[in-house]
């Protein structure tokens, strides 16, 4: 369960897409930054999450570690923003809209580097709820993260989970806030006193990389989680490559039918999977003018892969129409 405890120190709108999950250290308690990001008359600043226990709260677990939000997910937190080009940010992403770019995460770590008194270290409690909000984050599965307790902008809830959904699981990617902020930010979240650690990177990705689970595809396209059905009438022409190009693999629907709706890579093209006049499903996706398909239903997500995904498909189905077109000249 993640709790909302909301701050007043953010700037609306998602201006940037997704970039990076941002591991913070709070010098502190959650309790502690609850009152520091909830009142105006303190820091200008705030993260989207924060990761303790014992916040004093009525209702909130007493000892075990939880989840607080501050900002919603499609808002700026006022975590990120202070980029230094002594970190490593720059090397590789856009230095604007930072906030933006990124997903922000305190965790409680009781104070202080004064080495000998144990604190500023973060507990393992901690720990273990921390990369289990990662791994919500990284589903991009909007509905888990909704019944979670986590709070969205509405205008960008779609677009925020596919953007997560997208997110590469690598050291670039998933940071701690030196990265960015480089002599700004020395220690945050690395080691210090009594943590010869610092942000435990190593272990996030090794066990956030669990085995995935087998991902539906046709022609390397992953067929959405909410299956969507679009008519074309009989005529139709469907495609083999997104460049709608005359070719000997292009198939004419006739009669006209439903076929699985797959997505739509641009605002005139969209894909399905051929389905023979006998229901049989080809195990092929196809491209489809957008004006051809009509009454999808229900409504889908346009766009449920990533760029990458796209590209791999567009070369495999060059390569697929190239193989047919060479076969039917032949004869074969």
């Amino acid at each position: 369960m993640i709790y909302w405890v909301p701050s007043p120190m953010y700037t609306p709108g998602h201006p940037a897409a997704l970039i990076a999950l941002v591991h913070h250290r709070m010098v502190g308690s959650l309790r502690s930054t609850d009152s520091a990001f909830t009142s105006s008359a303190g820091r200008q600043a705030s993260t989207n999450f924060g990761v303790g226990y014992a916040c004093g709260k009525a209702g909130h677990p007493a000892t075990d570690a939880h989840v607080h939000q501050y900002v919603r997910l499609g808002d700026q937190a006022w975590g990120n923003g202070n980029w230094d080009p002594t970190g490593a940010w720059d090397n590789r992403y856009p230095t604007s809209y930072i906030n933006s770019r990124t997903v922000s995460v305190e965790h409680h770590d009781n104070g202080g580097r004064t080495r000998g008194n144990g604190k500023g270290v973060v507990p393992e409690k901690v720990l273990a709820a921390s990369i289990e909000l990662d791994r919500l984050l990284l589903s991009g599965d909007l509905a888990a993260m909704k019944a979670a307790g986590i709070r969205f902008r509405d205008a960008h809830a779609t677009a925020i989970a596919r953007e997560l959904r997208a997110m590469p699981l690598d050291r670039h990617h998933l940071v701690d806030h030196h990265y960015i902020s480089g002599r700004l930010k020395p220690y945050c979240w690395r080691p210090w006193a009594d943590d010869p650690t610092g942000f435990p990177q190593d272990r996030y990705l090794a066990e956030l990389a669990t085995p995935p689970v087998p991902e539906e595809t046709v022609n390397s396209y992953p067929v959405p989680k909410v299956p969507s059905i679009g008519t074309v009438a009989a005529g139709t022409w469907l495609y083999v490559t997104s460049a709608l190009e005359p070719n000997a693999a292009n198939i004419k629907v006739d009669p006209g039918r439903d076929l699985p709706y797959l997505g739509q890579p641009s605002t005139t093209t969209r894909i399905v999977e051929y389905v023979e006049a006998s229901g049989v499903h080809s195990g092929r996706a196809m491209f489809v003018k957008a004006p051809d398909l009509t009454n999808i239903r229900p409504a889908p997500d346009p766009t449920p892969y990533n760029q990458a995904q796209l590209d791999y498909a567009k070369k495999a189905g060059y390569a697929d129409a190239k193989a047919k077109a060479v076969t039917a000249v032949q004869g074969i």
